[in-house]
């Protein structure tokens, strides 16, 4: 008796997957066109033509958007900034001739097209300040700037016209932390003065501890300026380190010198007399600060 053999059963885990059901293929005859899906259009020459020219429309379209962008971009780029308003000054004078200062001054401005312009002429003078050689206390020093800003604009002719730097340095004594030191800290501090004949503006530096050892020489029975301490207590071996790098530089190796601390005193004093449109104001005029009323 025969017996017909039974397939023999595949078995399948979640993750092994089924086998496909094997379809038989038809074979092709040679020269017979391969039959298209039901209800697919063919695409003939001229749908291909139609989409190619809206392809063509829409990149030229995309391009001049593109372009458009482009000119808009380089216009904000290229458009003067909004302080290049016309110089109000035809005059900056400095009052000192240290070369420190003056090389502070005439970098710093270069920035403000509102303060000078390529025929504005800038100036350096000796004038007193009123105040000894070695200012102490902020009080002291504050004078010194505002009056060195006042002289130089009268040796300058004055007028509206004429914008006039006083650059000050002094110490400022600091509060001790308690009574176990015998010394009280000294801050070395810029101040600069601008006056132009009817209003002052004011900017101070950071400041920085000047050494005990050079601080006694100034503060004790010596009375030294601060180049001269510098020099005796063994912190440099120039006795025109004031027309240099200054005390800051050579504590500093060079890191932060005199020029430094002065042209950032210079720049906050000149705050108070950028445009008014720059700060949401009415732009009206540069000098928006109070009329001086100080001695």
């Amino acid at each position: 008796m025969s017996t017909t053999p039974q397939k023999r059963a595949t078995q399948h885990t979640p993750f092994s997957p089924r086998p496909k059901a094997q379809t038989p293929r038809t074979p092709k005859t040679p020269g017979a066109a391969s039959p298209t899906k039901r209800g697919a259009r063919t695409a003939g020459p001229g749908r291909f033509s139609r989409a190619g020219v809206q392809l063509t429309k829409a990149g030229v379209a995309f391009g001049d958007a593109f372009k458009a962008l482009g000119q808009a971009v380089g216009a904000l780029v290229t458009a003067p900034p909004a302080s290049s308003a016309k110089a109000q000054f035809h005059t900056v004078v400095i009052g000192s001739e240290n070369p420190v200062k003056v090389g502070a001054v005439t970098a710093v401005v270069a920035d403000y097209p509102e303060v000078i312009r390529p025929g504005t002429v800038l100036e350096s003078v000796t004038v007193p300040s009123g105040v000894p050689a070695q200012p102490v206390g902020l009080a002291v020093v504050v004078s010194g700037a505002r009056r060195r800003a006042r002289n130089a604009h009268e040796a300058a002719g004055g007028g509206s016209r004429t914008l006039a730097f006083g650059i000050e340095s002094g110490l400022i004594e600091v509060p001790r932390e308690s009574t176990e030191h015998k010394l009280a800290r000294y801050f070395d501090v810029c101040v600069v003065a601008l006056y132009d004949g009817g209003h002052m503006t004011l900017g101070l530096s950071c400041a920085f501890q000047i050494p005990p050892a050079i601080a006694a020489k100034v503060m004790g029975d010596e009375a030294m300026d601060l180049s001269e301490a510098t020099v005796a207590a063994g912190y440099s071996k120039d006795g025109a380190i004031g027309s240099k790098g200054g005390l800051i530089g050579a504590l500093t190796r060079g890191r932060v010198t005199r020029r430094d601390y002065t042209i950032q005193a210079i720049r906050m004093a000149l705050t108070e007399r950028e445009p008014r449109a720059s700060r949401g104001l009415p732009a009206a005029s540069l000098r928006n600060t109070v009329a001086v009323t100080e001695a």
